[in-house]
């Protein structure tokens, strides 16, 4: 009787350590799993948190584009040059950089797939070469800019004085792969990323509109309040 009773004591201990096993491998399976869970929507939270810092960045610089006139040129134009793989602009420097001079911009695609907001002081003494490069966003396939305003004007009718009583028939606006050497910046600009295969990281195309415009070939009538020869604004 002793020994039967010892060898089923055996027999229970045994089971009881084999369930205890099986639910410890339970156990530790969904911890691992919650773990590579966790690990996917924290990486996944970081990546879209990139995206938008680089977003927000761009917009408050790309809204606050200042228009500067150049009168080296005829007829005078914004400085303001734009393609479909790299933007430049002069925009008021960051919070973190006032005050300051207004600060020369250039977005472009480095040849190692970042994309780069590079700028210099316009009061450097050679402002062409930039002292400041953010790299917003690594591992980028493709960068896409297009801009939104009139058409450019027929050629011949770059630059024509403005006569009484005569006006400017404006041209129709649209989506334009370039815009340099024109008289005002685009209504509005369009910034498109596309990332490397397999990255599931999600770039919502950025438009933004900039907030101060100008007409270089604006020449304001008082007693209209318009443009001269122009029957609007």
């Amino acid at each position: 009787m002793r020994a039967r009773e010892s060898g089923f004591t055996i027999v229970e201990m045994l089971a009881s350590l084999v369930i205890m096993a099986m639910i410890a491998e339970m156990l530790i399976s969904g911890i691992s799993t919650g773990r590579r869970v966790w690990e996917r929507t924290d990486a996944a939270t970081e990546a879209a948190e990139v995206v938008s810092g680089a977003q927000m960045l761009l917009r408050q610089r790309l809204q606050h584009i200042y228009p500067v006139t150049r009168f080296d040129t005829m007829p005078p134009n914004v400085d303001f040059d734009g393609e479909t793989t790299s933007i430049f602009f002069q925009a008021q420097p960051r919070v973190a950089q006032m005050p300051s001079a207004l600060r020369r911009y250039k977005l472009w695609l480095s040849p190692r797939g970042e994309l780069v907001l590079s700028s210099a002081s316009d009061v450097a003494i050679d402002p062409t070469k930039p002292d400041e490069n953010l790299v917003l966003l690594t591992g980028v396939q493709a960068l896409d800019i297009a801009y939104y305003g009139p058409a450019p004007a027929p050629p011949g009718s770059a630059f024509t004085p403005f006569e009484p009583g005569k006006s400017l028939t404006p041209q129709p606006s649209t989506w334009q792969l370039q815009w340099a050497k024109r008289t005002e910046p685009p209504t509005l600009v369009r910034v498109h990323v596309a990332f490397e295969q397999g990255d599931r990281r999600v770039w919502p195309d950025l438009l933004v509109k900039p907030i101060v415009n100008i007409d270089t070939q604006c020449v304001f009538n008082p007693a209209t309040g318009y443009c001269r020869g122009r029957v609007a604004p």
